[in-house]
């Protein structure tokens, strides 16, 4: 068996670990790969699929590799992972949510000036913009979904 710290200078030749370590399509699988003519010699990781889907020096990364792709693919399938449009989707949300946020405080700003500033007076009620929460905190709300969706 290779060691876990194996590079292609260890024990084993990469003829022995293409045998132990054959390309089996297994998803997420762990294999040698030998290319006796450019004279590469790589761990490679699959994909769900059982296709070839990175490539890395040593044993040890490549298990590593593995079982991220393994966590990664049952979070999907079990839809605790947003895919990119999905993303996309809910950061377009959360702008167009925040940019509204600034107009009505803008709208807001606008009408106590024009009412503090000039003879007309306090303005109808009507004119002045509902505001969705009645909080300071919605910009604080926005800024934390927005670093959520970033760490997604």
């Amino acid at each position: 068996m290779a060691i876990e710290n194996f590079t292609a200078a260890d024990d084993l030749t990469p003829e022995q670990l293409a045998e132990q370590y054959p390309d089996n399509c297994d998803p997420f699988g762990i294999w040698y790969f030998i290319n006796a003519e450019s004279l590469r010699y790589k761990w490679v990781i699959n994909d769900e699929n059982g296709d070839a889907f990175t490539e890395t020096t040593n044993h040890k990364t490549a298990l590593i590799l593995s079982d991220a792709l393994k966590i990664r693919h049952e979070k999907i399938n079990n839809g605790l992972l947003l895919n990119a449009e999905q993303q996309r989707e809910i950061n377009r949300a959360l702008l167009i949510g925040l940019d509204s946020f600034g107009e009505i405080e803008r709208v807001t700003n606008a009408i106590e000036v024009t009412e503090n500033l000039t003879s007309i007076g306090k303005l109808p009620k009507s004119v002045h913009p509902l505001h969705p929460t009645g909080s300071a905190d919605t910009v604080g709300m926005f800024v934390a979904a927005m670093r959520f969706m970033q760490q997604v």
